[in-house]
């Protein structure tokens, strides 16, 4: 299998054809749900014992938004509001990675600058709890040496969900994109199966 990064499923019209809206696999989830729709969280994600997840940064939001032609929501710094909110809300561990810019939504967490291999860039997870890590994979695989399931609220492409089935553990995969939901469910799971 090649590894594509898409960036959210941009102009891969063969993922077009298949946009799925949610799957369940061997104790795996992918779910499309817009984190400003204001409905309830998808049960699926009090399965989750952490929160991995690479939120987009400021120039991304729009672009995400437009497509899935989804009208603008209130602003990238709403969203991700709410993506802390979600993880508060849950109450387990979470580290969300970005740049300097997301230091003013996070202030009073753990801040570690990383490695962020698919941008192959510095980043900065914020989180609840500290942990020491030189590359976003090597983060992740911390987490499954420790917890069973991982929730990644803005999945894009599965970064999480590809370590999981690496360990043989679990992943809870959200994105506002039901073709990225659909990218992991064929592409990914079927890679595994």
């Amino acid at each position: 299998m090649s590894i594509i990064y898409h960036s959210a499923i941009k102009g891969f019209n063969e993922y077009r054809e298949q946009k799925t809206p949610y799957f369940e696999y061997d104790g795996h989830y992918g779910i499309a749900y817009d984190l400003e729709s204001n409905e309830p969280y998808p049960k699926e994600v009090y399965k989750a014992d952490f929160i991995y997840c690479e939120l987009p940064f400021p120039r991304g939001y729009e672009t995400f938004n437009d497509r899935v032609g989804k009208d603008q929501g209130k602003g990238w710094k709403h969203m991700v509001m709410l993506a802390r909110k979600m993880a508060l809300d849950l109450n387990i561990p979470y580290y969300f990675s970005g740049d300097k810019g997301f230091s003013k939504i996070f202030n009073t967490e753990f801040q570690h600058e990383t490695w962020w291999d698919v941008h192959k860039t510095n980043v900065i997870i914020y989180s609840n709890q500290k942990i020491e890590c030189n590359t976003n994979i090597e983060l992740i695989q911390k987490l499954y040496q420790q917890h069973d399931c991982g929730l990644d609220m803005a999945c894009g492409y599965g970064v999480l969900l590809k370590e999981a089935l690496k360990y043989k553990k679990k992943a809870v995969s959200m994105d506002i994109n039901p073709y990225c939901i659909g990218y992991l469910k064929h592409e990914l799971l079927q890679a595994d199966g």
